[in-house]
């Protein structure tokens, strides 16, 4: 670097000084890679024209047998020009290895042309193993057939036949079927879609079967008829057991709480957790026997009927009683029974002479007052809220739109002289009417509406005394009925085949005497009945895994 200057283009000036290695030379090619003359200026290089010289040969002394090809050190670079695009100028020298010759290439390459596609032209040699050959089986994977023609592979369908097994002389027992190396591809035809060929063969384990999977998979997804897995925990209100009826047991629709109410006056709230279940809160309400209580659609709120004409309802947000004074007009003497609709609109009391009254959810004021004829005995909702049901004494199920609160269809109960209770599944594909001869008739709702006297889809005689209450689980598998007018008197019914489960309730179950009430958790982890003897039996249904 001995000027800042830049290189000019065009000509660069250079010129030959004494060797490097004058000294102490060795044989150096004096070209582009040469270490003397390479650069010897300090000048920037130009473009365009590069000065360089031939030297003479590095190894013109000792020199050796090249290929003068393209790969040759001397004919390469003789010439000064530059090499011009398009054409090569190329000559055919003597054979590298003519002194000792190999079996040559040209059957392989005889043309100079360029390779055609389309078609490639190849054919068959002598085997390459021919003086040591092995067994191999000459199908796709030989070495042999595998290409035996000069045409090209046509698509669509490949050429290929069947050879000797390859373990012939050692055969081992397989399966002929899919994984079959026998059967499987003994045609030469293609394969045609749509269909294929497959035959039933001899189990691979014939000689050690196994036993069921059940060891596997415990629990399917839908719930298996028959028996029931279902245990029984610790009571509900074990922290505050009761010595009165128990008249509410009903679980939050979004929390693990439930609730526990009877005529001790009494609201209780517990955690369920199925091992220690503690009390959240107790409230007293002084000379308000409690007949009824249920959890508000959003679970803010327990609503409570008594003998009185006015209801109360307990905010659980604000810990707050607060008392509904009666309603004007509705000539009713008491507010004992009553139902919310599942979508929060809607509190549906029971009255009397076939009358029920509408409130708001929300405001709980009086809405409106629908009437049927006879005496009301059950009340139930549709999940979404649109369809109310009711049951009365004379035997006839009373179908509601609740957009227009009229009543747009009415049929008769198979059978029934009395009826007590009602139930709809969540998803609305049954309906289940309990009468008071015990006998349970399932129906679906879309047939029903369409026929004044349906053919029930089963009539259950498990009961026989008065069906008192009926519920449905949250995935509509399950259906629970029972009669407050015998000990014992609960079943559990697999609604899919209709029939009731053997091993519920257990005949070991002492604390088990007569059922009251009865509810499902959110995801019918939990089932709970409560009976006269002020206890909220718990039980675990271990089908389903969420509470």
């Amino acid at each position: 670097m001995t000027s800042s200057k830049s290189l000019s283009k065009g000509i660069i000036q250079i010129k030959q000084c004494t060797d490097g290695n004058r000294d102490n030379p060795v044989q150096v090619l004096q070209c582009i890679l040469s270490t003397g003359d390479y650069i010897t200026s300090s000048k920037s290089l130009s473009k365009g024209i590069i000065q360089i010289k031939q030297c003479t040969d590095g190894n013109r002394d000792n020199p050796v047998q090249v290929l003068q090809c393209i790969q040759s050190t001397g004919d390469y670079m003789t010439s000064s020009k530059s090499l011009s695009k398009g054409i090569i100028q190329i000559k055919q020298c003597t054979d590298g290895n003519r002194d000792n010759p190999v079996q040559s290439t040209r059957d392989y390459i005889t043309s100079s042309k360029s390779l055609s596609k389309g078609i490639i032209q190849i054919k068959q040699c002598t085997d390459g193993n021919r003086d040591n050959p092995v067994q191999v089986l000459q199908c796709i994977l030989s070495t042999g057939d595998y290409i035996t023609s000069s045409k090209s592979l046509s698509k669509g369908i490949i050429q290929i036949k069947q050879c000797t097994d390859g373990n012939r002389d050692n055969p081992v027992q397989v399966l002929q079927c899919i994984q079959s190396t026998g059967d499987y591809m003994t045609s030469s035809k293609s394969l045609s879609k749509g269909i294929i060929q497959i035959k039933q063969c001899t189990d691979g384990n014939r000689d050690n079967p196994v036993q069921s999977t059940r060891d596997y998979i415990t629990s399917s997804k839908s719930l298996s008829k028959g028996i029931i897995q279902i245990k029984q925990c610790t009571d509900g209100n074990r922290d505050n057991p009761v010595q009165c009826k128990l008249n509410s047991a009903e679980f939050h629709p979004t929390s693990q709480v439930m609730l526990v109410a009877g005529m001790n006056q009494t609201l209780n709230l517990f955690q369920v957790d199925g091992k220690n279940n503690p009390k959240i809160q107790s409230i007293f309400l002084e000379n308000y026997p409690i007949y009824s209580a249920h959890f508000s659609a959003n679970g803010e709120e327990v609503i409570m009927g008594s003998k009185h004409k006015g209801f109360h309802y307990y905010d659980m947000m604000v810990g707050k009683m607060i008392s509904v004074p009666p309603v004007k007009g509705l000539g009713e003497v008491n507010m004992k029974r009553f139902v919310v609709s599942p979508d929060g609109r809607f509190i549906a009391f029971l009255g009397l002479y076939g009358n029920i009254h509408l409130l708001s959810a929300k405001s709980k004021e009086w809405i409106y007052t629908q009437k049927m004829n006879g005496s009301v005995g059950g009340v139930c909702f549709s999940q979404d809220g649109s369809t109310m049901y009711s049951y009365g004494d004379d035997g006839d199920v009373y179908i509601w739109d609740m957009k227009t609160r009229d009543c747009i269809h009415r049929f008769i109960d198979d059978g029934c002289t009395k009826g007590m209770s009602i139930a709809v599944s969540h998803d609305h594909n049954f309906l289940a009417c309990g009468s008071y001869s015990g006998v349970v008739n399932i129906y679906e709702p879309s047939v029903c509406l369409k026929s004044r006297s349906p053919k029930p889809l089963k009539a259950l005689l498990n009961l026989t005394t008065p069906c008192t209450n009926l519920v449905f689980n949250s995935t509509s598998e399950i259906l629970a009925m029972c009669s407050d007018s015998a000990e014992r008197a609960v079943k559990l019914v697999h609604v899919p085949s209709q029939t009731v489960f053997s091993n519920f309730p257990d005949r070991l179950d002492a604390k088990l005497r007569i059922p009251l009430c009865m509810d499902f958790s959110r995801n019918s982890g939990y089932f709970t009945v409560g009976t006269n003897k002020g206890l909220a039996l718990l039980y675990r249904v271990k089908h389903y895994s969420n509470y």
